[in-house]
């Protein structure tokens, strides 16, 4: 394996951890640490991989996390959501909030509910495409046809994509970026021989491209593998838990695509008792047995949920 291929996959192996571990204290030389690297050497080399400081990276993923909390739990504590995002104090939190994206987080609050409506406009002219989407509030906002699913643990083998989640143009996602990562991970499986008919491609995105800004948001492509499969100059691992989900299967372009998240995320979700959970959200694309459908040709949304109501039976395992 090559050094570059080794030092990202130790970058990846951070970018994991920090984001299963949201909550808890996150210093330098923990993340140091499950790299395998010194603190010096770790923090020049995330800063290359990421273009920015592992702990930029950090404080800047929280307080967009936090974003979430703020429109999708309108009645938990600010002072709750801010210890949670690593601040000393509702204080410290508003004040970095400000900062950051022009607005205090309470006022945010009161301006976006169920989902991302009116966000400060630097963030506007970074994805100018998202202005002209429909929002979730909009009547005339159309619907699909949803459903609770279940998704066993999986190993994933993955190449992660680092940049728009969209066409900045606007158009679909045809040419470069994800779709390039795509056809790369097809190719690489198919040479390794762990390509079949029935194989499907797994995107995990963790970022809302609302709030993140495109130079950084991430996207993993993924396909399920075995214990045999390990890391390569290619392909990283990570494993996937078990959960339950809602989910969509719809078909459109990147406009589209963004509504039916909005909408099964501040519609379908809270209406059918559900609440969306700290597990990353993923996409399961269409394939005709040899290549990647784009998703003008179908694809399926996946959001981790948790039922508000104890009593309500999730599907069977």
């Amino acid at each position: 394996m090559n050094k570059t291929a080794l030092q990202r996959h130790r970058v990846n192996r951070v970018i994991n951890f920090v984001r299963d571990s949201a909550a808890e204290p996150m210093s330098l030389d923990h993340m140091a640490d499950v790299a395998c690297l010194s603190r010096y050497h770790f923090s020049r080399v995330f800063s290359a991989h990421c273009q920015e400081t592992p702990v930029e990276f950090v404080s800047r993923s929280r307080l967009e996390n936090s974003v979430g909390e703020l429109v999708l739990k309108p009645h938990r504590p600010v002072t709750s959501i801010a210890l949670d995002a690593g601040f000393s104090g509702s204080q410290a939190f508003s004040h970095a909030f400000r900062r950051r994206f022009g607005i205090g987080p309470r006022g945010f609050r009161d301006a976006n509910r169920g989902c991302v409506v009116d966000f400060p406009k630097n963030q506007w002219q970074q994805y100018p495409m998202l202005a002209s989407t429909p929002q979730a509030t909009n009547q005339a906002m159309p619907s699909w046809a949803a459903s609770v699913q279940f998704a066993p643990e999986m190993r994933l083998a993955y190449i992660r994509h680092i940049g728009p989640y969209f066409n900045m143009r606007g158009t679909n996602c045809n040419t470069g970026g994800i779709a390039s990562s795509i056809e790369q991970l097809v190719c690489w499986a198919k040479e390794r021989g762990v390509w079949h008919k029935d194989t499907t491609v797994i995107g995990v995105c963790p970022n809302n491209p609302s709030v993140t800004p495109p130079q950084y948001c991430q996207y993993d492509v993924c396909i399920s593998v075995d214990e045999s499969v390990l890391e390569d100059d290619v392909v990283s691992i990570q494993t996937m838990p078990a959960t339950t989900y809602a989910a969509v299967e719809m078909l459109g372009d990147s406009g589209t695509l963004m509504q039916a998240w909005r909408w099964l995320i501040s519609h379908w979700v809270p209406e059918n008792g559900l609440r969306s959970n700290s597990r990353t959200p993923f996409e399961m694309y269409q394939t005709d047995g040899s290549h990647v459908l784009c998703p003008e040709h179908g694809i399926k949304l996946c959001l981790p949920v948790s039922t508000c109501n104890e009593s309500r039976i999730f599907p069977q395992r």
